[in-house]
């Protein structure tokens, strides 16, 4: 089990929305961009925006959620979001260690 706090892709997703937190783009090495208004394909992009990486798959750190909810600007909305996603820190996407190799002996 990781030691630091974390929460899934998801749960971020529907917490951030609840303060005007978008996720605008996801790069196939886990990184995500979020943004203070969403995306719309055509036109130029007027937000704040941030990138963050994940900590686990599919699963972002405490550090991580803080330094973009700071970046864009919503640090007033810190405490009552922690204590949200704490509420929900066992949702989404298990943590599993990563597998041994046998040795064949």
């Amino acid at each position: 089990m990781p030691l630091i706090a974390n929460f899934s892709l998801d749960v971020l997703k529907e917490e951030f929305g609840h303060i005007g937190i978008h996720l605008l783009e996801t790069f196939s090495d886990g990184q995500t961009r979020w943004g203070t208004e969403p995306f719309e394909k055509g036109k130029k992009y007027t937000g704040s925006f941030t990138m963050a990486s994940e900590y686990l798959r599919d699963r972002y750190h405490i550090f991580s959620v803080r330094a973009i909810v700071e970046r864009l600007g919503k640090a007033e909305k810190l405490p009552a979001l922690e204590e949200r996603l704490f509420a929900r820190i066992n949702e989404g996407p298990a943590f599993e260690p990563p597998r041994r190799a046998s040795s064949g002996r």
